[in-house]
C-alpha cells in the first residue's frame, strides 16, 4: 500500500470513529472529502471498501482508553440500541465514501456515450464523403473521358498521341479517388465484413509503403457493426503509424475471439517506439478513444519491434447506449 493510501486509511478510520461518536454532518463531510481525495489519487472502489471494513473492525473493537466508542457493544450481532445506531451511522458514512466513486462512474459513462456518438457521426460523415467521391466524382471523370473522345474525333488521328498523357493522368486520378473512397469507408466492410476490408486495406498500404503485411483471422462469423468499424479504423491507424515511423519490413495483423472479447494484435519488426501510454503519441489518440468508447483496453509493447494489443468486449458491452 502506498504512503498516500496508508494516510487515507488512517484518516478514514479516525473519521469513522468520530462519526460513530457524533453522527453529524461535519463527520459525513469529512468522509466525502477523504473519498474524493481517494478518487483523485487513483484508488478504486475495492480499495475504499477495504478501508471501510478496516475502519469498522477497528471501531467495533475499540481502543483502550478511547471514550468515543467505549459505549458501543463489541459485536453488533448481539443487538441493542447502540448496535442499531452504529449500523445506521456506518451506512450513512459508507454512502458518503462511495458517492465520489459513483459520480466518477457516471461521468465516465456519460463521456463514453459522447465518444460513441462522435464516432458514429464521424463514420456517417465519412460514409457520405466516400460515396460522393465514388459516385459523383466518378461520374464527372466519365464525362471527361467522353470529352476527350470527342476532342480526338474533332482533331483527327494526329491528336491521339498528344492526348495519351492526359488519359494516363486521368486514370491515375480515378485510381486515387477509388483508394480514398475505400479507405474513408470501404464498401467491403459494409457488405462482406471485416476480413475482406482488412485484406484490401493491407494490400493498399503495402503497395504504397513496401511493407509486407499479413492478415490472419481466427473468427468465424460477422461481428457487430460498431466492433467491425472500430477494429478496421484501429488497424488502419496502426498500419499508418508503422509505415510512417517504424522503419519496419513486415507487419502481422491477427484477429482472434477469446471468451467474452475480441482481440486484435498488430505486430511489426521495426525499431520500436519505447513506452507510451495507450492513446498518447504518434497518432494513437484516436485508437485509445475508439477502444474506450466500446469499453475495451489497449496496450503497447515495444522490444524487438512493436505490438499493439486491443481487447474489445463481446457482445453485450458493445451495444451502443441509448
Amino acid at each position: 500500500m502506498s504512503a498516500t493510501a496508508v494516510d487515507l486509511d488512517t484518516r478514514l478510520t479516525d473519521a469513522f470513529r468520530e462519526h460513530l461518536a457524533r453522527g453529524d454532518e461535519q463527520t459525513l463531510h469529512e468522509a466525502y472529502e477523504l473519498a474524493r481525495r481517494a478518487v483523485e489519487e487513483g484508488l478504486g472502489v475495492v480499495d475504499m471498501a477495504s478501508m471501510l471494513l478496516k475502519a469498522w473492525r477497528s471501531a467495533r473493537g475499540g481502543r483502550a482508553g478511547d471514550p468515543q466508542v467505549g459505549h458501543l457493544p463489541a459485536d453488533p450481532a448481539h443487538g441493542g440500541t447502540h448496535a442499531s445506531e452504529a449500523l445506521e451511522r456506518f451506512d450513512a458514512f459508507a454512502l458518503e465514501c462511495f458517492s465520489p466513486f459513483e459520480m466518477e462512474y457516471r461521468g465516465t459513462r456519460d463521456a463514453t456515450r459522447v465518444l460513441r456518438r462522435i464516432n458514429d457521426r464521424g463514420e456517417e460523415n465519412m460514409r457520405r464523403i466516400a460515396y460522393e467521391l465514388h459516385d459523383t466524382a466518378g461520374q464527372l471523370l466519365t464525362t471527361v473521358h467522353f470529352a476527350l473522345d470527342a476532342a480526338e474525333r474533332r482533331l483527327g488521328p494526329a491528336s491521339a498521341n498528344a492526348l495519351v498523357p492526359v488519359r494516363k493522368r486521368l486514370e491515375e486520378v480515378e485510381l486515387e479517388l477509388r483508394r480514398l473512397s475505400h479507405e474513408l469507408r470501404p464498401t467491403l466492410l459494409d457488405h462482406l465484413g471485416l476480413l475482406p476490408a482488412l485484406r484490401e486495406l493491407a494490400r493498399g498500404v503495402s503497395a504504397r509503403s513496401g511493407l509486407e503485411i499479413q492478415v490472419h483471422d481466427a473468427t468465424s462469423e460477422r461481428l457487430p457493426a460498431p466492433v467491425e468499424t472500430a477494429l478496421y479504423r484501429i488497424t488502419q491507424e496502426a498500419l499508418t503509424n508503422v509505415a510512417r515511423h517504424a522503419h519496419a519490413g513486415h507487419v502481422r495483423v491477427t484477429l482472434r475471439a477469446a471468451p467474452g472479447e475480441m482481440r486484435l494484435e498488430v505486430d511489426d519488426d521495426g525499431v520500436g517506439i519505447g513506452t507510451h501510454r495507450p492513446g498518447q503519441g504518434i497518432g494513437l489518440t484516436g485508437i485509445g478513444e475508439r477502444v474506450r468508447a466500446l469499453g475495451g483496453t489497449v496496450s503497447i509493447r515495444s522490444d524487438h519491434g512493436t505490438r499493439l494489443l486491443v481487447n474489445l468486449p463481446m457482445p453485450s458491452a458493445t451495444a451502443v447506449a441509448a
